[in-house]
This record gives C-alpha cells, sequence and structure tokens, in this order.
C-alpha cells in the first residue's frame, strides 16, 4: 500500500526505499524473497504489531506498507485523512491464503462445514442467489440445478441435517459471491476484488465437488 500522492505507482518503485512490515510474519519473508530475487535494494522498517506497522507508515518513515492484501484494506479504512489517500498496488509478491480453521478432533463438525462451503459456490455457478432460491427450488427444467438441490436429502443424513440445508443456507447468508461482497468485496467497506476467489469458470480458484 502506498499513498495515492506518492511517487510510486508500481513495485518497480520501490527499488531503494522503506518498506513498513511487522517482523517475524510471513509478510517480511516474502518481502525479502520478492526483492531478494530481484536484486532490488530497499530497507525494511520492523513493527512489532499491525497497529505500529501502519502507524509508521501514515506517518511518513516508509514509502510502502507491506501486509495481506485483506490486512492493507482494513488498516486503510483507519489512514488519516480518510482511506481514499492510499492505493494498495495490483501488483502481488506472494501467494498466502487465509481461510477458516477449527478445532482438531471434530471431523462431524469439519465435514458439515465443507459442504456448507460447498454448497454456497455450487449455488453462485447455478444462479442461485438468497433472492431465487424459492423460485429455483420449484423448478424442475434444469436437470443440474434439479439434481444439486436434489442433494439436499441425499446428503442430508450423513451429514446429520435436516433435509432442505442448502436452501436454508442460501437463504440465510446467500452464494459464494454474495457473501465475499457483502463482506470483503464492492459492497464492503474494504472493497476487495475477488480476485483468484471467483468461480473457476470466471478464472479463479473456486470449485465444488458434485452434489450427487
Amino acid at each position: 500500500m502506498v499513498s495515492r500522492k506518492g511517487r510510486v505507482k508500481k513495485l518497480v518503485d520501490l527499488k531503494g526505499g522503506k518498506i513498513c512490515v511487522t517482523e517475524r510474519t510471513t509478510s517480511e519473508v516474502h518481502l525479502a524473497d520478492y526483492f531478494g530475487s530481484r536484486a532490488w535494494k530497499y530497507q525494511a522498517v520492523l513493527s512489532k504489531s499491525i497497529g505500529e506497522a501502519s502507524q509508521s507508515f501514515f506517518s511518513g518513515r516508509c514509502a510502502a506498507y507491506t501486509a495481506d492484501r485483506s490486512n492493507l484494506a482494513g488498516v486503510r479504512l483507519s489512514a488519516p485523512g480518510g482511506a481514499q489517500g492510499y492505493v494498495i498496488l495490483p501488483e502481488q509478491i506472494s501467494e498466502d491464503p487465509l481461510g477458516p480453521a477449527i478445532r482438531r478432533g471434530d471431523e462431524e463438525w469439519l465435514t458439515l462445514l465443507k459442504w456448507i462451503y460447498f454448497a454456497t459456490i455450487e449455488a453462485e455457478e447455478l444462479g442461485v442467489t438468497s433472492n431465487n432460491i424459492s423460485a429455483k427450488v420449484a423448478t424442475k427444467s434444469d436437470p443440474k440445478l434439479a439434481e444439486f438441490l436434489a442433494a439436499n436429502g441425499t446428503l442430508a443424513k450423513p451429514l446429520g441435517v435436516k433435509p432442505g440445508w442448502v436452501s436454508r443456507v442460501i437463504q440465510s447468508v446467500g452464494n459464494y459471491g454474495e457473501m465475499f461482497e457483502r463482506n470483503l468485496g464492492q459492497a464492503s467497506a474494504l472493497k476487495l476484488d475477488r480476485g483468484l476467489n471467483r468461480l473457476w469458470t470466471q478464472g479463479g480458484l473456486m470449485y465444488s465437488p458434485p452434489f450427487l
């Protein structure tokens, strides 16, 4: 992330510059790897916490602040003078995926959560949303959609839930795309681009196993 009014418009502009980063994080490692592999000199300004790193950046100690993209988007909201004064560069120096986690040892809960997650992805691919789920359930003309919704009963017993669980999930929170846009995307304060969180049919990595 850089100041919109600064000289830095792309990563190469940071050669020889100071970059704020939280110490002992993967962000520090990725920064060293990326710049080192290109023989670009830089000076890392290390901080012990996200708050300290962002304060150093906003105070002008660094030309840029590096962290996970979601971290950058969140920090930008607290920027002095407003988030519009700072830009998250589109270039990406690493792949460091973030995701949910649960306590080890509860395999039944893990399995249920995985299939709820898969259902939201499959729903988006099939065009099922929180607004049209009732109409889609009543529609029998699309074989793939019918099979997906019919899997409610097939998977319900093994998952330990009542039939109709897919409809209840989508009615409650929407499909994957709806959730992303509402919490992280353009309908949220973070305004993050979906990037690799797009469906596989749109160049992303989101893909669900068959609901059969």
